[in-house]
C-alpha cells in the first residue's frame, strides 16, 4: 500500500505488525512527507533463508538495483510472547545477560551497526510508550544471529531494524505444536505496534 507518491519509502514488515500499523497510519497519511510501503513475504524459513530465492533478497535486490531511496527497514519478527518469570529471557552470547534484562517482558530491537543513525531516528528511548524496549546493536560479524527477512536489507546497504520478543530465546513454544494462540499476549503485542507508529509518525527524515 501507498500512501503518497514520493520517492522515500519507509517499509513495515510482517503480517500482524503491518495489518495494525496500516490501520493506525492511514489516519496520518496527509501529514507524512515520506512513502511506507506494507511489505510481506514468504520463504524465510530454511531451505530458503540465506538464499536469493527469499522474497525480502528479491525485494531488497530490486531497490539496489533501481536506486531507490529507502529511508530504513523496520521488520517485526514475533511480537506477541512475553514472560514475568525470573530468567525467562536468553541470550545467543552469555555477556547480553549482564547487559539486558533476564525477564521476558520487554521488546527488542536490533540494529546493525551500519543502520545505527537509523536506530536514533526512530528514538524508541524517549517517545510514549507502554512496554520495555532495548535497542540491541549487533557488531556486523554477528548479524547472522538475527534470523530474519531484514538481514537481506543489510545486506543490500540498506538501514533496517528488527522488532522482536526474541523468539526461541524466550519462547520454548517456537516452532513447536504448543505454539497457540493461547500463548499470546494480545495487549502487549498492540503496545508493540503503538511504539512503533508513535516512531514512525515522529520520524525526521
Amino acid at each position: 500500500m501507498m500512501f503518497v507518491e514520493i520517492y522515500k519509502v519507509l517499509m513495515i514488515m510482517q503480517v500482524a505488525g503491518i495489518i495494525e500499523s496500516t490501520r493506525q497510519l492511514y489516519k496520518y497519511k496527509e501529514q507524512l512527507d515520506f512513502r511506507i510501503d506494507f511489505v510481506a513475504f514468504t520463504l524465510e524459513e530454511p531451505p530458503y533463508f540465506g538464499s536469493d530465492k527469499m522474497g525480502s533478497y528479491i525485494h531488497a535486490k530490486y531497490l539496489k538495483d533501481n536506486n531507490i531511496d529507502v529511508i530504513g527497514m523496520i521488520n517485526y519478527e514475533m511480537i506477541g510472547y512475553f514472560s514475568d518469570e525470573p530468567n525467562s529471557q536468553e541470550y545467543p552470547i552469555e555477556a547480553m545477560k549482564f547487559l539486558y534484562p533476564t525477564t521476558g517482558d520487554f521488546i527488542a530491537i536490533a540494529s546493525n551497526e551500519s543502520s545505527t543513525s537509523f536506530l536514533e531516528k526512530l528514538d524508541f528511548d524517549n517517545i510514549d510508550k507502554k512496554i520495555d524496549s532495548y535497542n540491541i546493536v549487533l557488531p556486523d560479524g554477528l548479524s547472522d544471529i538475527t534470523a530474519s527477512d531484514h538481514i537481506n536489507y543489510w545486506n543490500f546497504g540498506f538501514n533496517a531494524v528488527m522488532i522482536t520478543d526474541t523468539a526461541h530465546f524466550r519462547n520454548k513454544n517456537y516452532h513447536t505444536i504448543g505454539d497457540t494462540i493461547e500463548t499470546i499476549n494480545f495487549e502487549k503485542m498492540q503496545y508493540t505496534v503503538d511504539m512503533v507508529v508513535t516512531s514512525v509518525l515522529t520520524l525526521n527524515v
